[in-house]
């Protein structure tokens, strides 16, 4: 589906473009299949969205939108209305020994605040308008392009960043 108005729940898409402010996105998971991410001008809190590449998802593109993981349950949990804990973006390892040809985030003005899980695809963040990425990143590789503000991500104010040390998300 493409949305430009209204609500948009989680659950499993076959694609998802979501363009514009005048989208309502609930908090919980969002699972892509057969088709796109695309997000355009969102603001979404306690969501995640889950790119199932066995199933032929795939992500497309985020440009001037504000992202935010989900901060409640335990630690490497999901749930359809709770999203998983700490993870923003979630691509799926179907991958493996075949590298991607690589993921554009913007040309910018997106602030994204949670987990990046790409382990088999280099990425590529432009900050044309200044992005700013709150994250903890795991990828093949990645390049900052232009204006890159890139701090730790900590579930809570105060707290020490998620990925402090070495860790296994699956």
């Amino acid at each position: 589906p493409k949305a430009s108005s209204g609500t948009v729940n989680p659950g499993c898409y076959k694609g998802l473009t979501i363009n514009g402010p005048g989208v309502v996105v609930r908090a919980g998971l969002y699972i892509i299949q057969n088709g796109d991410l695309n997000l355009s001008n969102v603001t979404a809190s306690g969501v995640t969205f889950y790119i199932d590449g066995a199933n032929k998802g795939t992500f497309g593109g985020i440009n001037g939108s504000t992202l935010t993981a989900p901060i409640t349950g335990i630690s490497g949990t999901c749930t359809s209305t709770g999203g998983c804990n700490g993870m923003l973006i979630w691509d799926t390892e179907t991958n493996a020994g075949k590298p991607q040809q690589g993921i554009d985030f913007g040309p910018g003005s997106s602030t994204l605040t949670g987990i990046l899980y790409f382990p088999f695809a280099p990425l590529k963040f432009h900050g044309n308008n200044t992005t700013t990425l709150n994250a903890d990143i795991v990828a093949q590789a990645y390049v900052f392009d232009g204006t890159v503000t890139l701090n730790d991500y900590v579930l809570s104010p105060g707290q020490s960043p998620l990925l402090m040390t070495p860790t296994l998300l699956e």
